[in-house]
């Protein structure tokens, strides 16, 4: 098989989401693709229709709008920042007003029989601005601006798992700690897609690693810590960690049921704890509720400590 050549415009983990970043200030592709050629401009061949393509395939995994793209926890995170920092409440009131029209257009009935004559032009007038406003800081009617505007209300809430109306835990860590947590992850799978070393359907399936499965350097981590760290001893790097760690341990530990996760399986559960369809708890919630647990554990110990004596 004819190895690919490398692209010259290939992205290091920093621009990657950096590009993300430009995504979520809702900049076009076009002038992503500009912005990099201006960062690499050492890569440039002198062929700018060849470049440009070059760079779009570079950030297939940080455009939102291609089917490689890796980075949604990231994208709707620095997209929730960027709108709370660029009009604050301005801009949530116009995106939570246009997604309210868009999800209930459709039953709309706009009655102005009781509004003077005189006043049409000026109601004309104001949806005109709101328009103009909306094109001006590149907002458009879409699912995920709302999502990432409820998503930037609950950055730093904790996280509260319910399962078919049962509590079943809460989270120790704000959603902005797993936002943090869950990036090294997405830059893992952006890498595997561009190096072709991601899982196979029927590897997966049948348990074992595909020949050119890479295990991503976080997950690698993860594995040397549990199975060779020991007292005060100097962290490795990545690679020294690979060598420590042999085929055989790598695949009892990620895949047999005591084992840590494996690196798929860490990437999903990020999402899912980052969902937007999860209630959360504010930090004094938070704070009530262990002590609440606390309180109960303590009272248990008490209890049991009576019926011994």
């Amino acid at each position: 098989m004819k190895k690919r050549k490398k692209n010259p415009y290939q992205l290091t983990d920093e621009e990657k989401l950096a590009v993300v970043d430009l995504y979520a200030q809702f900049q076009t592709t076009s002038q992503i693709v500009d912005q990099v050629m201006g960062w690499k401009s050492h890569a440039a061949t002198g062929d700018t229709e060849k470049d440009r393509k070059n760079v779009r395939d570079a950030i297939r995994t940080c455009n939102p709008k291609s089917s490689a793209f890796s980075f949604q926890i990231a994208l709707m995170a620095r997209r929730a920042e960027y709108l709370a920092e660029k009009k604050g409440t301005l801009v949530t009131a116009v995106c939570d007003t246009a997604q309210a029209l868009a999800e209930g257009l459709s039953g709309v009935k706009f009655d102005f029989s009781s509004v003077p004559m005189n006043d049409l032009p000026r109601i004309v007038a104001a949806l005109k601005d709101m328009v103009e406003l909306m094109k001006e800081m590149g907002i458009t009617v879409r699912q995920d601006i709302s999502e990432a505007i409820r998503f930037g209300k609950k950055l730093d809430q904790y996280p509260k798992l319910d399962i078919d109306g049962i509590e079943r835990s809460t989270y120790a860590t704000t959603r902005r700690e797993m936002w943090a947590e869950s990036e090294a992850y997405e830059l893992g799978k952006s890498t595997q897609i561009e190096t072709g070393t991601g899982r196979d359907a029927n590897d997966t399936k049948d348990d074992i690693y595909p020949s050119n499965y890479v295990i991503p350097d976080v997950h690698i981590k993860v594995l040397w810590e549990m199975l060779c760290a020991s007292g005060n001893r100097k962290v490795p790097t990545v690679k020294q960690m690979r060598e420590e760690l042999d085929d055989p341990e790598l695949y009892d530990e990620v895949y047999s049921e005591d084992g840590p996760p494996s690196f798929e399986e860490m990437l999903k559960r990020y999402q899912k704890w980052l969902s937007d369809e999860w209630t959360s708890y504010t930090p004094e919630q938070k704070n009530w509720y262990d002590q609440f647990n606390r309180d109960m554990i303590w009272k248990t110990l008490k209890q049991r400590a009576a019926e011994q004596n």
